[in-house]
């Protein structure tokens, strides 16, 4: 009989998913309410930026875990379960963490654990009014330790939830202004001068 850790460990064969995903840099970015967002925790794909829950960098080796519930902050949603996101995200990046949890619930491993991009099981997500956590209880039930080729075990001890928020445009000068003074003017914010 093989074992479930064999047959994961049969399943890694290909080779890990890698791209180089450029970190946010645009300038005046600290203006904006972002809720702890900065260029060095968020990566940019595909009109995007993602980031974990708790806002950890992108290649954090830092294997702590998201323990308490949290918001999603203002203008981020939780991932989505897209096979290009689980590619070039969750599997090209460590996140400080072994398994990413998305939207559904399903857990994806990171290149920070073994078969980076593979589904490491369901059920993941919890919710409580507003807030998520993953669901560390479900890392159990699918069986937290593997047997890698060269002996290592690992064990799934880390979990972490993906958001995600629009990049945004930026304005041209004269849409700046235009923009501006219509605001001075609805907020009556504008001195009168003879």
């Amino acid at each position: 009989a093989i074992s479930a850790q064999a047959a994961v460990v049969g399943l890694c064969s290909g080779a890990l998913f890698r791209a180089s995903l450029l970190p946010f840099a645009e300038p005046g970015f600290a203006a904006m309410d972002r809720s702890g967002a900065t260029s060095e925790n968020m990566v940019l794909f595909q009109g995007y930026y993602y980031a974990t829950l708790d806002f950890v960098q992108p290649d954090s080796t830092d294997s702590n875990a998201q323990e308490d519930y949290l918001d999603v902050p203002e203008g981020w949603q939780l991932a989505p379960n897209e096979a290009e996101i689980i590619k070039s995200v969750v599997g090209t990046h460590k996140w400080g963490t072994q398994v990413m949890v998305l939207r559904d619930g399903t857990a994806w491993n990171t290149r920070y654990y073994h078969c980076a991009g593979m589904q490491h099981g369901e059920g993941f997500l919890l919710s409580r009014g507003s807030g998520y956590k993953p669901n560390h209880q479900a890392c159990s039930s699918v069986g937290t330790m593997i047997m890698m080729p060269d002996g290592e075990v690992l064990t799934c001890r880390a979990l972490r939830v993906l958001i995600r928020t629009p990049q945004r445009m930026r304005w041209s000068e004269a849409e700046y202004c235009s923009e501006l003074t219509a605001g001075m003017w609805m907020d009556k914010r504008f001195a009168d001068c003879d």
